[in-house]
């Protein structure tokens, strides 16, 4: 918890300014109409449930049925421009489980929230698929394994990168471009884009906008679950050889 100007904010939770959260609506699960949202980052996380009514909850939340500390317990913030959501918010433990499925539950006396995340604390890696070496030539049709493979991730740049040398890759609107089941699959231009030396040692980049974890379930419906993992070097490399 951070103090600012004598009020308590929960650290990496939804954004919002000033002082003062008016607790007066209380709410009940069975009320929530919304989502369950857990950030994951820096070996640490935050469950929250964001929600158009701005609700204050008086709920519990678990992870595999382990009590988490309550942050924020939700409501509104009046300002002179606005009038702000502050989300229900608890900490996860830390480091975050490694398993295939955690189990994030919030309830109370109305109703339960279930959310199944898929591999919340797992290292995220990018590992050669084809060819296994890792060694290629231009214009062959490369593909390598991210894991774990239930992540759904958005990436927002692919290059190659040597110490001395920076080549974009634009093939996300090629025809052999895929990335599905943990599998990104793509052809390598027929030359060098940027007309430099045709051997290239160094490594492939990978940086997103968006990894969300994979959802085993998510209960009731139709209330939305999502889990996002900010790595902390921003992308994952794997070396490379091409000539």
């Amino acid at each position: 918890m951070t103090p600012i100007k004598g009020c308590l904010l929960p650290l990496a939770a939804l954004t919002f300014a000033g002082c003062g959260v008016d607790h007066s609506r209380v709410s009940r699960i069975a009320d929530l109409t919304a989502s369950i949202h857990v950030q994951l980052f820096n070996g640490s996380g935050l469950v929250t449930t964001p929600d158009f009514s701005c609700p204050t909850l008086d709920a519990v939340a678990t992870l595999d049925g382990k009590a988490l500390d309550r942050l924020e317990q939700g409501g509104t913030i009046t300002t002179i421009a606005s009038i702000d959501c502050v989300a229900p918010a608890w900490a996860l433990p830390k480091p975050i489980p490694d398993e295939a499925v955690a189990e994030v539950e919030i309830h109370d006396d109305t109703g339960r929230l279930l959310f199944g995340m898929m591999h919340p604390g797992a290292s995220r890696s990018l590992a050669w698929r084809r060819p296994a070496s890792g060694a290629a030539r231009w214009g062959d049709l490369v593909s390598f394994d991210w894991t774990p493979a239930t992540d759904v991730v958005n990436y927002s740049n692919l290059r190659l990168v040597s110490h001395w040398r920076t080549i974009e890759l634009d093939v996300q609107r090629t025809a052999d471009y895929r990335f599905q089941d943990g599998v990104l699959t793509f052809r390598l231009p027929d030359a060098p884009p940027d007309q430099g030396p045709t051997a290239f040692d160094g490594r492939l980049e990978i940086s997103y906008s968006q990894i969300l974890t994979g959802v085993e379930h998510c209960e009731p419906l139709p209330f939305f679950c999502s889990a996002s993992v900010t790595l902390p070097d921003g992308a994952l490399t794997v070396p490379v050889s091409i000539r």
